[in-house]
């Protein structure tokens, strides 16, 4: 058979297969409603895949901006607490209540980013209280409390192994805890490490830790967290100093 019949025979079966089309198509229809049932219950869970995973990641992304914000109020919170308590406003249960409030956003995070961000805020704030509180701290609560910040820096670095910056927030957290309690060669490798880390050094963070370096010394002076009130003069004090001074 030579190339020229091959091709017309290949141009016919091609024309016959072209001339059964509208017949074919006419039995469509009937198929359909052959099928209806099932072609319907087809399209309906096809529809409600595709609304479901739509559903559910429309959900997940409004709880997580949620989420953020409430994260975000209750830092400027803290914020704004540490403000009124430095100008002679306010008292210090705005920052125990916002940190209670962080500890509890942290559980409910939806992400481990959010929750580590979380942990952190919570341990600034339990720090802060130390920093801000109107009275004398004995040196047992001083320890309980900065233990308590260093813990949630410590969780918080677990749950931020992915993400650079919470992670270098949080190593900076544990070492800030070392300084607090007087364990200042803690503190220096603390910092360190976070200056040596490469992963660290687009965060900002490491510039900051320099910075405790750079004045280590001033910071291991005795430090209390606030000073004690003069004790009041009896009068024959008074009485004394009014006599040196004419």
């Amino acid at each position: 058979m030579d190339s020229e019949h091959r091709h017309e025979l290949k141009q016919n079966e091609l024309a016959r297969i072209v001339s059964e089309l509208p017949d074919k198509a006419k039995h469509l229809p009937t198929l359909m409603k052959e099928n209806l049932w099932t072609t319907c219950c087809v399209i309906i869970i096809i529809v409600a895949i595709i609304m479901w995973v739509a559903r559910l990641g429309g959900d997940s992304y409004v709880r997580n901006v949620q989420k953020q914000a409430e994260l975000t109020s209750y830092y400027r919170s803290v914020e704004t607490a540490k403000a009124n308590l430095q100008s002679g406003e306010g008292d210090l249960s705005a920052i125990v209540n916002s940190a209670d409030s962080i500890q509890a956003a942290a559980k409910n995070a939806e992400t481990a980013e959010h929750e580590a961000v979380a942990l952190i805020e919570a341990g600034d704030a339990i720090r802060a209280q130390l920093y801000y509180s109107k009275s004398v701290i004995p040196d047992n609560e001083i320890k309980e409390t900065v233990t308590k910040a260093q813990e949630k820096y410590k969780i918080a670095l677990k749950k931020a192994n992915k993400f650079p910056l919470a992670a270098a927030m949080a190593e900076f957290g544990i070492a800030l805890c070392e300084e607090d309690l007087r364990n200042y060669d803690e503190a220096i490798k603390g910092y360190e490490a976070i200056i040596a880390n490469e992963d660290y050094a687009a965060t900002g963070i490491p510039s900051q830790a320099k910075n405790r370096l750079m004045f280590i010394d001033d910071y291991k002076k005795s430090f209390t967290f606030v000073e004690p009130a003069p004790e009041p003069q009896t009068e024959e004090e008074s009485a004394g100093e009014a006599a040196q001074t004419e």
